[in-house]
């Protein structure tokens, strides 16, 4: 059984028995599209089998402040500000928002 990836060989299972599942495991893979294709091969002929494998990261996060983080707020005024934050990852994630004083 050998598997590929974008046609590229990444891994053999030597002399897999009849009706045994063999497995691949990939952990260096980076976010994106990938073509997996799985060849099987015995005395009885060839057989292929490919899928399209969407990898994301687990942690994909979007940031936005609006306004611009940088605002002059004068004495009795106040500075409102909307914080966007969108995972687009696959595990929840946590965040603390910090305000920072500078002086004029």
């Amino acid at each position: 059984m050998s598997w590929y990836i974008n046609g590229s060989l990444v891994h053999e299972n030597i002399s897999v028995p009849a009706f045994v599942n063999a497995t691949y495991t990939n952990t260096s893979a980076v976010p994106g599209l990938w073509n997996v294709s799985v060849i099987v091969e015995n005395e009885n002929g060839t057989d292929m089998h490919s899928w399209i494998w969407n990898v994301r990261s687990p942690y994909a996060v979007e940031l936005s402040v609006e306004p611009p983080v940088y605002v002059c707020v004068r004495p009795n005024e106040n500075a409102t500000f909307r914080i966007i934050v969108k995972n687009n990852g696959t595990k929840p994630d946590k965040f603390t928002s910090q305000l920072k004083h500078q002086e004029m």
